[in-house]
C-alpha cells in the first residue's frame, strides 16, 4: 500500500508525541477531578479570560534612592511591631509598585455603598460646593475624591490634611474643617469595598480582587514611600469607636461595632429585598448580554453551590460558575449566602402551606431565625439611624457655613435642619410604594381576582432551571338555541367578493353579523387575538360601502373610513390586506404614517386611510376646514385598550374629532356634557379650550379643580407644575446641586422640596424666562421641553380664567404667559422686547424704577427715542392682537371681554367696538374698560367709565294693557275697496282692535311691541289705507316706505302688498340705489322707474357684488393678457373678508417670492394678495396647510361663478381672445394646473416626469393615450394595474364630443344681415353607460358637472359675435345668430367649442359665409 503524502499513520504519530494530552500522564495530579475551565496546557484563545484595564498591572515603579534608606529604616520599625494595622491589599500593591496603567483613573472614583456614608458624601459635597462656588458635578465629585484621601490619609496629620485640603477647595475656617473630619470619619467604605478585615494576628488574609485566591504578604515584604505602618498620634484617639457604643449592633448573638462591619461595607443585602428572581436580576447586572434562559440556569446553580459547603467550598465553586471576573459578585453572594437561599426559597414557595413550612425550618435553627426576624422586622430602626445621622451632619454643616457667612457663632436652626430633613434631599433612591394610592377603584383595568389559580386539570413537571407548566385546552362553549353560523353564501352577493376563499364566518364573528353589517351601531368587540376581528371590521366596512351602492355601482367619492392600528409596523400590513378584499369594489386603500405622507390630493382621492393615532391625530388637527372628519363615516380603532395608556390622551383626540365615543370619561372631567340615554353631547368652554391647545382631560381636570381667584404667581406656578404633560420629568441625582444654586437665583418662590418633580418643573420654567444657562445637559433637555408645552398649557389657563370672569387672576395669567414668550418678567423694563437696544442702556432705566407710563411724559431730550407710536413689519408684523375687557368696580369681575385684531393698514382709522355689560342697582361709581396687548408687556391702557350722571330707564316699563273690547269687525274700515282685502276675515284681532282708532284715524305715531304672530302688519296697513285716503281727497301726496330687517323678507313683503295695493297703488322693492346706479347695474329713469342694465343681470345672475362686476368692467380690457386676468379676478369684493391671522405673513410672502407671476407691492396683510397667491399655488400645485388650505378652499369655489361672469363682461364687450382667455383660466381652476402645462397631468397618478415621458414617446394628449394598446399603455406608463385601472376609467370619461355646424340659409344672406349657425353637439357615450357624471376633478373642493361654451368670432378683427352656454348630457343642438359683415363678399369666421372643466379637449373650426348685396348677388 502507497504512503499517502504527509506522511500517512506513522507521521501522525510522531507528531502526537509532544502533545500535552500525550504527556499529561507524566504530570502528578491531585487525585480528584479537574474542574471545569481547569487550565490544559494547549493553546487557546485569550478571548473572555484578560480585561482591557489588567494591561500593564505588572508595570513597576521605581523610588528615587534617597528613598530606599528612608523605606529599610521604616521596614526595621514594622518589623519590631508587627501587631500594627495593614491597609488594603489593592493599596499595597500600588505602594510596592504594582499599578494597572488603565485602572488608576477607575480606582479614583468614589462611589458610597450604604445609605449612611452616601449621605456623608453628599454633605460633602454641599461642603465643596460652596467653597469652590458653581461647578460642575465632575469637578466637585473629583475634588471630594482628593479630599477624602487627604481625610483618610494615614501618614498626614491633622496640620497636613489642612494644608493640603486648602489647596484643593481654598482656605478653611477652623470649624469648617473639624465638620470636614466629622464627615470623613462617618465615610467608613471609602477604598474599602475590596479590602479584607484585619485578622488578629496583625495580618491580612483576603480575596484578591483579579483572581480569587487567599494572598498572605511577608512581614518583610517591601513596601513604598507611604507610611501605613505609622503608629496613631494621640491627636487620632476620635477616631476609635467603643466597642459597645451608640453605633454598635449585635448579630447572630455576637457583637459587632461599626469597625467591624467595615469589611462587609456596601455587601450587606437587606433579606426584604431578595425576592423570587433578585439572584437572576444581579445575574444579569453582572452580565450585560446574557440570554435571560441563560441567566436563569445560571442562578439556579448558584443557588444549588451557596446551599452547602464551608465558604472556602462555596467560593471555589462560584469562581468555577462566574469566572474569576465577577469577583464583585462572589463576595456579595459569599457574605449574603443564607439570606439568598432561604429567602429565595420564601419567595418560591408555591402555596401558604409550602412557606409555612420553611418558616418553620428556619426558627429552629438561630441563624436562620435571624433572617426571619429581618424579614417581619419593620425599618424603623434603619430609618432612625439614618435621619438621625443626617440630622446631626447637616446641622453641624449648616451651622458652620451660616458661621463662615455671618462670621457669627450659634447652632443651626432646628426648623432649618427639620426643612432639609423632610425636604427628601438625602433619602435613599429606593421608596416605598404605596400602592392603596395607586390602585384603581372600580377602574377600567380592574382585575377582580384576588387569588390567580390554574384551571383544572393543570400540572407542573419541574425541570432543571424552569418549571414546565401544562394547561388544558379550553372546551369550546355549547351553541345557544338560537345561535347559527353565518355561511358566505347566505351573505348579500355584492358582499361576498370580500370573503373570498372563506366558505362560513367563525362563532364570533357570526355574533356580531347582524349589527355590523346592517346596523350603523358602535361596536366594542372584546375578543383574544385570533379570534377574528379584523372580518368583523371588514363587515362594517362593507356596510358602509353598501350604503353608497346604486344600481350595482359604488359611490366611493361620498365617505372616508379610518382604520387607526397601534403600531406602524402593523399599518402597511393592514392596507396590503384590505387593498386586496376590496378591489372589486374599487376602494382605495392607502397608509398613512410616519414613513408614509400623503398629498390633500392623495388624502381625497383614498376612502380607506390606514394610519396610526398619532399621525391621524395631526392630520385632523392641522385641517382647519375639518374636510376630513366630516367625511369620516367610520372610524376602526384596533387595540383600543391602549386608551389606559400613555397614548390615551391622543386617541381620546381623534375619537372626540371623529366620532362620539369616550364621551363618559369626557363628560365625568367636564370637557364636555353627555347624554347618555339619547347619545348626544354638547362641547363646554373646557372641552373647547383643551381640544385648540392639545392638552389632555387630566390636565385641564387639575386647572379646573385648583384654580382660586385669590391664586399669585407663587401659585400659578405651582399649578402649572402638576400638569400631566410633564408626569415623566424626574429629579435626577447629579441635578440637585444646580437645582439648589437655581432655586436661589429664581424670582417667585417655591415652596415644594427638592424631591419633588414639581419644583423641578416650576424652577426650569422661571430660570427660562430669567434666561438663565443652565450647566447640566439633562437639566437643558428637560428645560426644552418644558419650554416647547409652557406657552400653551399657560395660554389654556389664561383662557380658562377669562371664561370665569376673574380679572386679577386674568391680568396675571396673560403677563405669565407674554413672559414665558418673551424670555423676561413683567419688573422688568418693556423696553427689553425690542432687540438690538445695548443691556447697558436698559440697566440704567431699570435702576430709575419709573414706571412705564412715566416715559410717555418725557421729552425726546429725557429719553433718546420720542414715545410717539410708529408701526414697524419687522417688529409688528401685519397685525397686533388685543383684548378689550371690561371690569367691575372693583376690578374683581370681568364683565365684558373681546379680542381684536389691529391691522396695519387700518392703523389710522377709528375702530368702533359695541358691546351691552350688565348693571344693577345700586349704581357703581364706575366700569373700568381695560385694552391690554396679547403678546406685549407692558402694553396696556385702562379707561374709567363713570356712572356719576348716568340716568337709568325704569326697571320695567309699564306697558300698555291689553283692553278687554268688544273685536271690530272688517266694515269698521267704511271702504268696500278696503273692506275687500280683508274678505277672509270677520273681525279683528283684539290687538288690532285696540289700535286701530291711532292708526287708522289719526296720524299719531305708534310703537307697537307685541309677540310674533300677533298681527302687526295688518296694523301697518291700517296706516298705510289712511295715507291712502288722504292722498284721494287730496289733503296729502305722501309716500310709504317699509323698512324690513331682511332682504328676504322685504321681497316677501314687496310680493305681498304687490298683490294686494297694486290697483290703487304703485309698489316698488328699493336697494341702495345710488351704488347701483353708479356702478351701472341698473339706471333710474324719470326719479321712479328702475331699469336693470346688463352688468345688473350678470350680477344678480351668478350672485356677486355689484362693487366686483364694477370692478370687471372697468378694469378690463381687450388687451389684458392671462397674469391681469388674474389679478383682476384676486381684486374681487368676495375676497375683501379673507381672515388675516397671526403669523401667516411670511407663508404669504413666500408663496408670492414662488410664483409663475409677480405681485407689484406685494403686502401680505392684504386679502387680495391672499387670494392672487393661493390661487398661483393651486395652478402650481403647491401644497398649502392649515387655515391657509382653508382659504384656498374659499377662493375656489367663488372663483369658478366669478369666472363665469367674467366671460359674460368680456363677451358683452365683443373682446374675442379675452373670452377664451376667461374660458381657459375656468379649466386651470377647476384642474388645479396652468394652460402651459402638459394636458396628461389631469390624469390621476401622473406626475410631470411620466408626462414628459409620455411627450418624449410622442403622447401628447389624452386623446393619443387613448389610442395606445393596453400592454403598450403598461409598458410606457410602468404603473400598477390599480393605478392603470384609474388611468383607463379616467379616459373614458373624458368628454369626446362629435361637432357639426350648418349655415342656415346660407345662399341668402346680405350685407348686414342676421346670420344663424346651427351647431348639433353629441357626447360619445360608448363607455359611459350611466351618464357622463361629474368632472374628475380632485384638486376642486366640490363636485361639478361638465359645462361648455360655444362662442363665434372673428380672428382677424378680435370681435365675439355670439356666444352660448350649453350643459352637454347625450345630445344637444342650438341656432346662434349674429350680425353680417357690412361688405359684400366671402367672410371667414371661426366657431369654437370650450370647455369649462377640461384642459385638451376644446374644438375650434372656420366657416365661410357669403354676404350678398340686399336684394340681389
Amino acid at each position: 500500500m502507497e504512503e499517502a503524502p504527509g506522511g500517512g499513520a506513522e507521521a501522525r504519530a510522531r507528531s502526537r508525541q509532544y502533545d500535552y494530552a500525550t504527556n499529561s500522564n507524566l504530570v502528578v495530579t491531585t487525585g480528584s477531578p479537574r474542574p471545569r475551565d481547569d487550565p490544559t496546557g494547549e493553546p487557546g484563545a485569550l478571548r473572555g479570560r484578560i480585561r482591557a484595564r489588567s494591561f500593564g498591572d505588572r508595570a513597576l515603579q521605581t523610588r528615587p534612592p534617597e528613598l530606599e534608606e528612608k523605606s529599610r529604616g521604616r521596614n526595621a520599625r514594622d518589623a519590631a511591631d508587627p501587631d500594627l494595622p495593614r491597609r488594603d491589599a489593592k493599596r499595597a500593591r500600588r505602594a510596592a509598585g504594582e499599578v494597572g496603567v488603565l485602572s488608576l483613573a477607575d480606582e479614583a472614583a468614589y462611589e458610597p455603598r450604604t445609605k449612611e456614608t452616601r449621605a456623608a458624601n453628599e454633605a460633602l459635597l454641599g461642603v465643596i460646593q460652596q467653597q469652590l462656588g458653581g461647578q460642575p458635578p465632575d469637578v466637585l465629585a473629583d475634588a471630594a475624591d482628593e479630599v477624602l484621601a487627604a481625610l483618610k490619609s494615614d501618614r498626614m496629620r491633622d496640620p497636613d490634611r489642612r494644608k493640603e485640603i486648602e489647596k484643593l477647595i481654598n482656605p478653611v475656617s477652623d470649624q469648617m474643617f473639624d465638620l470636614l473630619v466629622s464627615i470623613g470619619k462617618l465615610i467608613t467604605d471609602f477604598h474599602g469595598a475590596s479590602a479584607g478585615a484585619p485578622s488578629g494576628d496583625g495580618t491580612d488574609m483576603t480575596l484578591d480582587d483579579d483572581i480569587g485566591v487567599a494572598v498572605e504578604f511577608e512581614e518583610d515584604e517591601d513596601d513604598s514611600d507611604s507610611n501605613f505602618y505609622q503608629v496613631q498620634d494621640e491627636s487620632d484617639e476620635d477616631d476609635t469607636v467603643e466597642l459597645n457604643g451608640p453605633r454598635a449592633m449585635q448579630m447572630d448573638g455576637e457583637l459587632y461595632d461599626d469597625g467591624m462591619l467595615n469589611c462587609g461595607a456596601g455587601l450587606t443585602v437587606d433579606a426584604q429585598d431578595i425576592d423570587a428572581c433578585w439572584l437572576q436580576r444581579k445575574i444579569s447586572q453582572a452580565y450585560q448580554d446574557i440570554d435571560p434562559q441563560r441567566s436563569q440556569k445560571l442562578a439556579e446553580e448558584i443557588l444549588k453551590a451557596i446551599a452547602e459547603g464551608d465558604d472556602r467550598d462555596v467560593e471555589n465553586r462560584l469562581v468555577m460558575l462566574l469566572n474569576y471576573e465577577k469577583f464583585d459578585l462572589i463576595k456579595l453572594l459569599l457574605h449574603n449566602r443564607l439570606q439568598i437561599v432561604w429567602c429565595t426559597s420564601l419567595a418560591r414557595a408555591e402555596d401558604e402551606e409550602q412557606r409555612k413550612k420553611i418558616a418553620e425550618e428556619m426558627m429552629s435553627k438561630p441563624r436562620l431565625a435571624t433572617i426571619l426576624e429581618q424579614l417581619h422586622a419593620t425599618r424603623a430602626s434603619a430609618k432612625e439611624r439614618q435621619v438621625n445621622l443626617e440630622r446631626s451632619i447637616w446641622g453641624e454643616a449648616k451651622r458652620l457655613l451660616n458661621n463662615d457667612i455671618a462670621g457669627t457663632d450659634g447652632a443651626m436652626d432646628s426648623s432649618a435642619v427639620d426643612r432639609y430633613i423632610e425636604s427628601g434631599w438625602f433619602k435613599g433612591q429606593r421608596q416605598q410604594l404605596d400602592l392603596d394610592n395607586l390602585s384603581f377603584l372600580q377602574g377600567s383595568l380592574l382585575m377582580s381576582n384576588k387569588k390567580c389559580e390554574l384551571p383544572p386539570g393543570s400540572f407542573r413537571i419541574p425541570q432543571k432551571g424552569y418549571e414546565e407548566v401544562h394547561v388544558p385546552a379550553l372546551r369550546a362553549m355549547p351553541y345557544e338555541s338560537a345561535e347559527k353560523i353565518v355561511k358566505i353564501s347566505e351573505m348579500p352577493e355584492w358582499a361576498q367578493p370580500a370573503f373570498a376563499g372563506m366558505t362560513q364566518l367563525n362563532r364570533v364573528q357570526s355574533k356580531v353579523y347582524d349589527t355590523a353589517l346592517f346596523k350603523p351601531d358602535n361596536i366594542l368587540l372584546c375578543a383574544p387575538t385570533g379570534a377574528g376581528k379584523t372580518n368583523v371590521a371588514m363587515l362594517t366596512i362593507l356596510h358602509q360601502i353598501g350604503l353608497h351602492m346604486k344600481c350595482g355601482e359604488f359611490d366611493n367619492t361620498k365617505y372616508k373610513i379610518v382604520y387607526v392600528a397601534p403600531m406602524k409596523a402593523l399599518v402597511a400590513e393592514v392596507a396590503g390586506n384590505l387593498s386586496a378584499r376590496l378591489k372589486e369594489y374599487n376602494v382605495t386603500v392607502r397608509e398613512l404614517s410616519g414613513d408614509q405622507n400623503l398629498t390633500k390630493l392623495q388624502i381625497d382621492e383614498t376612502q380607506i386611510i390606514v394610519t396610526t393615532p398619532e399621525k391621524w391625530d395631526i392630520i385632523t388637527r392641522k385641517s382647519g376646514d375639518r374636510t376630513y372628519t366630516q367625511m369620516v363615516k367610520l372610524l376602526i380603532i384596533d387595540e383600543i385598550h391602549l386608551l389606559h395608556d400613555n397614548r390615551g390622551p391622543v386617541l381620546e383626540s381623534i375619537v372626540s374629532r371623529t366620532v362620539h365615543s369616550a364621551a363618559n370619561l369626557l363628560d365625568r372631567n367636564n370637557l364636555i356634557n353627555y347624554d347618555r340615554r339619547t347619545g348626544y353631547f354638547q362641547v363646554t368652554d373646557l372641552g373647547r379650550i383643551a381640544s385648540y391647545y392639545y392638552i389632555s382631560h387630566r390636565t385641564i381636570s387639575t386647572y379646573n379643580e385648583y384654580l382660586k381667584p385669590t391664586m399669585g404667581y407663587i401659585e400659578l406656578c405651582q399649578l402649572f407644575s402638576l400638569s400631566e404633560e410633564f408626569k415623566y420629568v424626574i429629579v435626577r441625582q447629579d441635578e440637585k446641586m444646580e437645582l439648589t444654586k437655581l432655586l436661589d437665583h429664581v424670582p417667585i418662590p417655591v415652596k415644594e422640596n427638592l424631591e419633588e418633580p414639581g419644583t423641578k418643573i416650576n424652577v426650569l420654567l422661571q430660570a427660562y424666562i430669567s434666561r438663565l444657562k443652565l450647566e447640566g445637559l439633562s437639566l437643558g433637555s428637560d428645560m426644552i421641553y418644558i419650554r416647547q408645552s409652557a406657552g400653551r398649557l399657560v395660554r389654556a389657563l389664561f383662557e380658562m380664567v377669562l371664561k370665569r370672569g376673574w380679572a386679577q387672576l386674568v391680568e396675571k395669567a396673560l403677563n405669565l404667559s407674554k413672559m414665558i414668550d418673551m424670555k423676561m418678567w413683567s419688573v422688568q423694563t418693556p423696553l427689553r422686547q425690542f432687540p438690538g437696544i445695548p443691556n447697558e442702556f436698559l440697566m440704567k432705566l431699570e435702576k430709575k424704577e419709573l414706571a412705564w407710563e412715566r416715559y410717555y411724559d418725557l421729552s425726546s431730550q429725557e429719553i433718546a427715542n420720542s414715545p410717539d407710536f410708529q408701526w414697524d413689519d419687522m417688529v409688528h408684523g401685519y397685525v397686533e392682537p388685543f383684548w378689550v375687557l371690561v371690569e367691575d368696580n372693583d376690578s374683581e369681575c370681568i364683565l365684558h371681554h373681546e379680542y381684536i385684531m389691529l391691522k396695519k393698514q387700518y392703523l389710522d382709522e377709528d375702530h368702533t367696538l359695541n358691546f351691552t355689560v350688565p348693571i344693577c342697582e345700586p349704581l357703581p361709581p364706575q366700569y373700568f374698560i381695560r385694552v391690554v396687548s396679547d403678546k406685549w408687556l407692558g402694553s396696556q391702557e385702562v379707561l374709567p367709565v363713570s356712572f356719576k350722571h348716568l340716568v337709568l330707564p325704569e326697571k320695567h316699563a309699564p306697558p300698555t294693557e291689553l283692553l278687554d273690547l268688544q273685536p271690530l269687525p272688517v266694515t269698521a274700515l267704511r271702504d268696500a275697496r278696503f273692506e275687500g282685502l280683508y274678505s277672509s276675515l270677520k273681525h279683528f284681532n283684539p290687538v288690532q282692535t285696540q289700535v286701530f282708532n291711532a292708526l287708522y284715524n289719526s296720524d299719531d305715531s305708534v310703537f307697537v311691541a307685541v309677540p310674533t304672530g300677533s298681527g302687526k302688519t295688518i296694523c301697518a296697513e291700517f296706516a298705510i289705507l289712511r295715507n291712502h285716503q288722504k292722498a284721494v281727497s287730496c289733503e296729502t301726496n305722501m309716500r310709504v316706505i317699509y323698512i324690513a330687517p331682511l332682504e328676504a323678507l322685504a321681497k316677501e313683503r314687496y310680493r305681498d302688498w304687490e298683490r294686494k295695493f297694486g290697483e290703487f297703488a304703485r309698489v316698488v322693492e328699493l336697494t341702495v340705489l345710488v351704488d347701483l346706479k353708479s356702478s351701472k347695474c341698473l339706471a333710474i329713469e324719470e326719479d321712479t322707474y328702475l331699469k336693470t342694465l346688463n352688468l345688473g343681470l350678470i350680477a344678480s345672475y351668478y350672485y356677486i357684488s355689484y362693487t366686483t362686476i364694477e370692478r370687471f368692467s372697468s378694469m378690463l380690457t381687450q388687451k389684458t393678457k392671462i397674469k391681469g386676468l388674474l389679478e383682476v379676478l384676486a381684486s374681487a369684493s368676495e375676497y375683501a373678508e379673507l381672515s388675516s391671522r397671526r403669523g401667516e405673513e411670511e407663508s404669504i410672502e413666500r408663496l408670492v417670492r414662488h410664483q409663475r407671476f409677480s405681485i407689484e407691492n406685494p403686502n401680505s396683510g392684504d386679502p387680495h394678495v391672499k387670494a392672487n397667491a393661493l390661487l398661483q399655488a393651486h395652478f402650481s400645485r403647491h401644497m398649502v396647510v392649515g387655515n391657509l388650505a382653508s382659504d384656498q378652499r374659499k377662493i375656489l369655489l367663488s372663483a369658478y361663478r366669478l369666472l363665469q361672469a367674467m366671460v359674460d363682461v368680456v363677451s358683452s364687450n365683443g373682446w374675442l381672445s379675452l373670452a377664451l382667455s376667461a374660458m381657459e383660466l375656468c379649466q386651470m381652476v377647476i384642474q388645479g394646473m396652468w394652460d402651459r402645462d402638459s394636458v396628461l397631468l389631469q390624469l390621476p397618478h401622473f406626475t410631470k416626469e411620466l408626462a414628459r415621458r409620455c411627450q418624449e414617446n410622442g403622447i401628447e394628449s389624452i386623446f393619443n393615450l387613448a389610442q395606445m394598446s393596453a400592454d403598450d399603455m403598461r409598458d410606457l406608463l410602468q404603473l400598477p394595474c390599480s393605478q392603470l385601472q384609474d388611468i383607463i376609467g379616467f379616459i373614458k370619461r373624458f368628454p369626446n364630443i362629435a361637432m357639426a355646424y350648418e349655415v342656415c340659409e346660407g345662399d341668402d344672406i346680405s350685407a348686414g344681415g342676421n346670420v344663424t349657425l346651427q351647431v348639433t353637439l353629441e357626447h360619445d357615450m360608448t363607455s359611459l353607460p350611466s351618464g357622463t357624471g361629474p368632472v374628475h376633478a380632485p384638486r376642486y373642493p366640490k363636485p361639478k358637472e361638465e359645462g361648455w361654451w360655444v362662442v363665434i368670432g372673428d380672428s382677424s378683427t378680435d370681435q365675439l359675435l355670439a356666444i352660448k352656454r350649453v350643459a352637454l348630457q347625450k345630445r344637444a343642438r342650438l341656432k346662434l345668430e349674429f350680425t353680417a359683415a357690412a361688405e359684400v363678399g366671402k367672410k371667414d369666421y371661426m366657431v369654437f367649442l370650450m370647455s369649462d372643466s377640461y384642459l385638451g379637449c376644446d374644438q375650434e373650426y372656420e366657416f365661410t359665409v357669403n354676404v350678398k348685396y340686399a336684394g340681389g348677388d
